[in-house]
């Protein structure tokens, strides 16, 4: 069975940009940006290993979004977003907008209904 990738997780809420990196299922590296910092994100990070893989989450609006996006340009990352769906692995939201759902809650719905 093939190692799962090495994974930069991102987590943009209100205040801050919370980051980690797991490899081989353990945290190696972690650390916080100011979301009012948000363009200096990734300048801290480690470097990252071969076939590093970035998802993340944002309620802090679309300015930190782009900045998110750069910042794992910046390092050979492409970028995967959660996003709030109507109906998603078993979770149906009750919103009549599912977008009004930040994305960190509706992540740990899912992953709360998987478990």
């Amino acid at each position: 069975m093939a190692a799962a990738s090495p994974v930069l997780a991102l987590d943009a809420g209100n205040t801050r940009i919370k980051w980690g990196l797991n490899v081989g299922g353990q945290w190696v590296a972690r650390g916080a940006t100011p979301v009012t910092e948000a363009h200096k994100l990734g300048r801290d990070w480690p470097p990252l290993p071969d076939g590093t893989i970035a998802k993340g989450s944002n309620v802090a609006g679309i300015p930190v979004e782009l900045a998110l996006y750069e910042a794992c340009a910046n390092h050979d990352l492409d970028l995967s977003l959660v996003t709030s769906q109507a109906e998603q692995l078993g979770v149906k939201s009750g919103y009549r907008d599912p977008g009004q759902l930040g994305t960190d809650r509706w992540a740990a719905l899912v992953a709360a209904h998987r478990a």
